[in-house]
C-alpha cells in the first residue's frame, strides 16, 4: 500500500489528522498533491451544496435544518463556510 493509499484510506475511516495532512499536500501543492486530487477525483459520490444569499436571508437556519436532517440519516456530512468579504 502506498503512502497515498494509506492516507486515503485513513481519511474514509475519518481520521481527521489525515484529512488535515491531505489538505495541507493539495493547498500547498506539495509531493503528491496532483496523484491525491486525481484518485480522490475517480472515487468521488460526494453531494455537494452551495447556499449563497444576502445577510439575513435564512442561510445560517436553512444549513442548521439540512444539518439535522442529513444525520438521522446518519450520513457524514463537512463544511466549508467562506465569507468572500473577508481579506
Amino acid at each position: 500500500m502506498t503512502s497515498i493509499d494509506q492516507l486515503l484510506d485513513e481519511i474514509k475511516h475519518g481520521n481527521f489528522l489525515a484529512i488535515a495532512r491531505t489538505l495541507t499536500i493539495i493547498e500547498n501543492e506539495l509531493g503528491q498533491s496532483n496523484e491525491i486530487l486525481r484518485v480522490l477525483d475517480s472515487e468521488n459520490q460526494t453531494e455537494v451544496i452551495g447556499i449563497t444569499g444576502p445577510p439575513g436571508a435564512g442561510k445560517s437556519t436553512l444549513v442548521n435544518e439540512i444539518i439535522s436532517q442529513l444525520l438521522i440519516q446518519n450520513k457524514k456530512i463537512a463544511i466549508i463556510a467562506v465569507d468572500p468579504t473577508s481579506p
